[in-house]
């Protein structure tokens, strides 16, 4: 017993991804019925999902319980045991939506496609896939205006985090003439994030970083070459930024003696806040404070939202943009173990 409480303590926030997922399905269960009822009739084909949904649910359940640990016992991590499930599903997915294109359940497909890909990390599909969605919505137009903004968005923020900036340019290309001939604030919104996408620092691009932090160390980015350093854009003010803080704490602490670390940018116009809070929290690395150069630095590397944060590696390139939570641990172990 004390190594399943062990287990599940640890994987507690995988569990409870493997949770959401699994309402998910159950959603698309209720508001596309068909998939489960009347298509099984129509063929083999139609009755993938079924299969899917009845191959996922016994070992999201069995993991949620426990019972996975002992089920699969000689797997060599959670890792290789989640892999095991979610490439089936992948692979049966992507096989049901490209004999099913036009199925009215294609974008539930997508959706839970997508999320399997980004689960065994497989950039490739997922990009695949978030671009026949985006695609999908295009053919629908004037229908769901909504969805083909929210599309557009997460192509273009994935393809900025991959790197892939001709991806970027193609969904602007695409949403242009779209966002000219309807009403749609969404689209109007993305056209300008995506747009200020292209001029903010992309995987590859050398950073240049320089400022006097609060307790007048000089600070210099250049200067840490050959260690791995997030550059954290944040504000006292700023809620997500203070809700990710206690997870970059860990992180410094953690990775820190391997070569890890953090140069922080307030864009904070209280300097006696800012201070009390870099003491109450006991913050050791330094955050730049210059309410003259702050926004210059903001304009260069067109920081429009706070937090924003991009991780060096150890060439002092950009390799890694606005990991947070666990995903933030995991980018700083891969590029201090590449």
């Amino acid at each position: 017993m004390q190594g399943k409480k062990k287990f599940c303590n640890r994987d507690l926030p995988e569990i409870k991804r493997i949770v959401r997922f699994q309402v998910k399905l159950r959603h698309i269960e209720h508001r596309f019925p068909r998939i489960y009822t009347e298509k099984i009739h129509k063929g083999t084909q139609a009755m993938k999902l079924t299969r899917i949904k009845t191959s996922l649910l016994k070992p999201m359940l069995l993991l949620c319980t426990g019972g996975l640990l002992t089920a699969h016992a000689t797997a060599d991590s959670v890792e290789t045991i989640l892999h095991r499930h979610y490439a089936p599903l992948l692979a049966e997915l992507q096989d049901y939506l490209n004999d099913n294109p036009e199925a009215e359940d294609a974008m539930a497909g997508y959706d839970m496609a997508m999320q399997a890909a980004h689960r065994i990390d497989d950039r490739d599909t997922f990009m695949a896939l978030m671009q026949k969605k985006f695609d999908l919505h295009l053919g629908q137009v004037p229908d769901d205006l909504q969805g083909l903004g929210q599309s557009a968005m997460m192509l273009a923020q994935f393809s900025r985090q991959y790197g892939n900036r001709d991806v970027l340019e193609d969904v602007l290309e695409k949403l242009k003439p779209v966002a000219e001939a309807h009403e749609a604030p969404i689209l109007n919104a993305v056209q300008e994030r995506a747009e200020s996408m292209l001029k903010s620092p992309w995987p590859g691009d050398v950073m240049k970083i320089t400022g006097t932090a609060t307790d007048d160390r000089e600070v210099n980015l250049a200067d840490l070459k050959g260690k791995v350093v997030l550059v954290d854009f944040w504000a006292t003010w700023c809620g997500p930024c203070m809700a990710e803080k206690p997870n970059i704490k860990a992180a410094y602490e953690k990775y820190h003696d391997q070569g890890f670390e953090i140069i922080g940018i307030s864009g904070d116009r209280d300097k006696r806040a800012l201070n009390r809070y870099i003491a109450m929290e006991d913050i050791p690395w330094p955050n730049i404070f210059d309410r003259d150069r702050l926004d210059p630095i903001a304009r260069e590397y067109n920081i429009t939202a706070l937090p924003s944060s991009f991780l060096i590696d150890r060439e002092g390139r950009v390799a890694i943009i606005d990991a947070r939570g666990p995903e933030l641990h995991e980018g700083i172990e891969k590029l201090l173990n590449p």
